[in-house]
């Protein structure tokens, strides 16, 4: 089950997210929004 989060929440994770990517994973950043949209929403579930 996906834990609830708030807008505002999710961005910031996805923030942190992306920022792993591109710095520990030498991700492009192109890619790395993408995919630090996709590595969160897996965990959580935006509040509407």
């Amino acid at each position: 089950m996906k834990n609830t989060i708030s807008v505002g929440e999710f961005n910031k994770k996805v923030e942190i997210e992306f920022c792993y990517l591109v710095y520990a994973e030498y991700m492009k950043r192109d890619f790395a929004w993408g995919k630090a949209r996709e590595n969160v929403s897996k965990s959580f579930e935006v509040q509407q």
